[in-house]
């Protein structure tokens, strides 16, 4: 393993562990006074996909990368359901990846029908929700769409935001051809045809040209990131396919829920309360 990724993953880790406690207090105060911002909760969802990148690097237990990969995403479903944070990249599916590799089964169906109040570009354009059928190559939104429909299985959803989007759109990126030729190979059971598309973004050329934005994952050095989603989609569906490549871990494929997910997060659990002025004064549980 490079030593310099290793480096470099560890300053980023250590960089989000110094937020974490006055980000912590911030949420916790907020949640007092109902004035929640969704970019708190995204540094902490943050913090928990590098310690997980960092798990797996240093080869620790799969369970370790799952566990923290469940609590990024927590921490993203909550920061959608305010203004900031990740509702403005739920722009595209591809933040998707983390709550799929974590093989955490009701957090997979939260993001299946996740819904975000943020607006893209102002006050004036779709919301969300209207975006599904609402394609332009300025708004992407309907291939996140897209991906919630495979989620749940609703391939009639998922070919009438396709078909749409063919209709609407002059010219579609080369990107979502292939994300829509995964979900049409994975709805026909095609295995072969999915392993095609997957090894020709894995070519280094592609490779490189694809990952080259995806900072949060070190821009490809870590693995390959549609390969890797596509692959785990592919095992989703029972299409247990193998890509013998390095940039594609196959032991994250496996789907292997976890006996038990953790909060880690106190305010995280759906039982949690504030202190209130007086419990807080007088330390009362």
């Amino acid at each position: 393993m490079d030593s310099n990724l290793l480096e470099s993953l560890s300053g980023m880790v250590e960089f989000y562990a110094n937020q974490e406690e006055d980000n912590i207090k911030l949420i916790i105060e907020r949640l007092r006074n109902n004035q929640q911002h969704g970019a708190v909760y995204e540094s902490l969802a943050r913090s928990c996909i590098y310690n997980g990148l960092n798990s797996f690097l240093n080869k620790d237990e799969i369970s370790q990368v799952k566990q923290w990969f469940y609590v990024s995403s927590l921490l993203r479903i909550e920061s959608a359901r305010y203004p900031g944070g990740f509702s403005y990249t739920m722009s595209t599916p591809d933040e998707f990846i983390f709550p799929i590799l974590s093989d955490n089964t009701e957090v997979i169906e939260k993001f299946a029908h996740l819904d975000t109040v943020h607006l893209l570009w102002g006050e004036f354009e779709p919301n969300y929700q209207e975006a599904k059928f609402e394609p332009s190559k300025d708004d992407p939104r309907y291939r996140t769409h897209a991906l919630q429909a495979v989620l749940r299985q609703d391939w009639e959803d998922y070919q009438k935001i396709k078909d749409i989007a063919n209709q609407k759109i002059n010219k579609i990126r080369e990107v979502v051809q292939f994300e829509f030729g995964i979900y049409d190979a994975i709805y026909e059971k095609d295995k072969d045809k999915i392993i095609e598309i997957v090894q020709t973004l894995l070519t280094p050329k592609v490779h490189k040209a694809y990952n080259k934005d995806f900072g949060e994952e070190f821009n490809g050095e870590i693995w390959s990131h549609h390969p890797v989603m596509f692959t785990k989609l592919a095992w989703m569906n029972g299409l247990e396919i193998e890509i013998d490549n390095p940039l594609v871990p196959m032991e994250l494929m496996p789907i292997k829920p976890l006996e038990h997910y953790d909060y880690y997060y106190d305010f995280l659990d759906p039982t949690w309360k504030p202190q209130s002025f007086w419990g807080r004064l007088f330390n009362l549980k």
